[in-house]
């Protein structure tokens, strides 16, 4: 188990949250073409998740304190 996004000491592992971020620091955003390559393995069908069109690549470096969040829906 791992501790719920409110930080009350109780113990989840199958939640939908939001999150909160405090503190945010971002870098510069470098754009460009791009290629994707996904391939079938014996458990996952990755490829069904390959996209028809790739329009681009970005990149950005993102930094943040996360500061809690609120469940949205739980799974116990």
């Amino acid at each position: 188990m791992v501790p719920r996004i409110e930080l009350d000491g109780v113990d989840s592992l199958d939640e939908v949250v939001t999150m909160s971020g405090v503190n945010l620091d971002l870098g510069p955003v470098w754009g460009g073409t791009a290629t994707l390559e996904l391939f079938d393995s014996p458990g996952e069908e990755l490829s069904l998740l390959a996209p028809h069109e790739i329009i681009g690549g970005y990149f950005r470096s993102v930094g943040t304190t996360f500061a809690g969040g609120t469940t949205l829906r739980s799974g116990q």
